[in-house]
């Protein structure tokens, strides 16, 4: 049967293919979710779409077979032998039709600064490990890192070692014999067809560019992501550029890359996540402006409730879309800060105090302030809004 058809309603091992994930006419695999006929199981199977990559399924189930680590993607069975080549994994995804970090730049564009951290972190991690084993990952881009929800983070997978170097057979496939597919993420060495320097420093550089990506949302390595955003530490930015650098100037090793990334002093809030609290907090301000002069209305009461609602979904919004935190957004379901007594008693203190004066006092906006402060110094809430 021809290797590079449709085979969605296919049914392999009791699993029929409901949809292709990856994949076209000019692609070497087809990966497609397939779903057990008995359990409703998922698994994503990748298919050879190719004669001549057979060999390469089969070297590359070889580099897996050697490599057991939480953050790499392995097999739950394959077939490599006979007319088709494939291999069985977990079906890893973040949302409906997000499955890479390739997929999440292209639906919403850059992540947010502590995110990407996150995910270099997890993905240097597999890589040190790799490394240990004698494996050169060579094709590290946005498309062969998984991402998911778990508890309360992001897990990250490293997928796809068909191009890896493995130093204890010296087996290199080179780039070429893949039509370039992956040369935006090529290291200098790799475009020139050094192979004597297809090292530890090829996968810093192609992950260098893809934290580089991930923070501008721009796929070229020449972008400063500090001229693209202001959000992103002067420290990170600099170890990023350093991982791009020629291959002499380059950061040697994943392992200092990463001792160098932990030591990056991160903001406190992500943009996205100040952006709200400024935001709720002006308006608050604003309503107790135009109430001075009079006693606080049931309306306005209602208006500043409104708010603070308002707040604690758009934050249980923002870390269900970008920082999966479940125990946050289970007790901010289960638990209101802002009740209408504690409302109730505050206007009533307003009202004693300070229904005459011209100003709002900075002890009445420190009073105001506090309902802000309980959410952002609440346990959970904190470890989620930190680094």
């Amino acid at each position: 049967m021809e290797k590079n058809r449709n085979r969605k309603n296919e049914v392999f091992n009791h699993y029929v293919l409901e949809k292709m994930i990856y994949g076209d006419e000019e692609s070497l695999a087809h990966v497609y979710l397939g779903v057990c006929k008995n359990t409703g199981t998922k698994l994503a199977f990748k298919f050879s779409a190719k004669e001549f990559n057979d060999k390469f399924f089969k070297k590359e189930a070889e580099i897996l077979s050697k490599l057991n680590h939480n953050n790499i993607l392995k097999p739950v069975f394959s077939e490599l032998e006979g007319s088709e080549i494939f291999f069985a994994s977990p079906f890893i995804e973040f949302e409906e039709n997000i499955h890479s970090i390739g997929d999440y730049i292209q639906e919403k564009g850059q992540l947010d600064v502590q995110t990407a951290v996150e995910i270099t972190k997890q993905t240097l991690e597999a890589l040190i490990y790799a490394h240990s084993k004698g494996v050169i990952h060579r094709d590290i881009k946005p498309n062969n890192i998984l991402i998911t929800k778990e508890n309360s983070g992001i897990r990250v997978y490293l997928t796809d070692f068909n191009l890896a170097k493995d130093e204890d057979s010296n087996s290199i496939r080179s780039v070429s014999t893949m039509g370039g597919g992956s040369s935006m993420y090529q290291s200098p060495e790799q475009e020139n067809g050094d192979s004597k320097h297809i090292d530890q420093k090829t996968d810093v550089y192609s992950l260098g560019l893809t934290l580089n990506v991930m923070l501008t949302g721009k796929k070229k390595w020449q972008y400063d992501p500090r001229k693209i955003r202001d959000d992103v530490p002067n420290e990170l930015a600099e170890l990023v550029l350093d991982s791009l650098k020629d291959y002499n100037e380059r950061l040697p090793t994943a392992k200092e890359f990463l001792e160098r990334l932990k030591q990056v002093r991160l903001p406190k809030y992500s943009a996205k996540v100040k952006e709200k609290i400024d935001s709720t907090e002006k308006s608050i301000y604003a309503l107790l402006e135009e109430n001075r002069h009079s006693t606080l209305s049931s309306e306005t009461i209602d208006g500043i409730q409104q708010r603070m609602d308002s707040l604690d979904d758009e934050l249980r919004e923002f870390g269900e879309k970008y920082v999966p935190a479940r125990e946050l957004q289970e007790k901010l379901s289960s638990r209101n800060l802002f009740d209408e007594k504690t409302m109730k008693d505050f206007c009533s203190e307003y009202d004693k105090k300070y229904a005459n004066s011209k100003t709002i006092p900075d002890e009445l906006k420190e009073r105001a302030g506090e309902y802000l402060d309980a959410l952002q110094s609440w346990k959970p809430v904190k470890k989620w809004l930190k680094t």
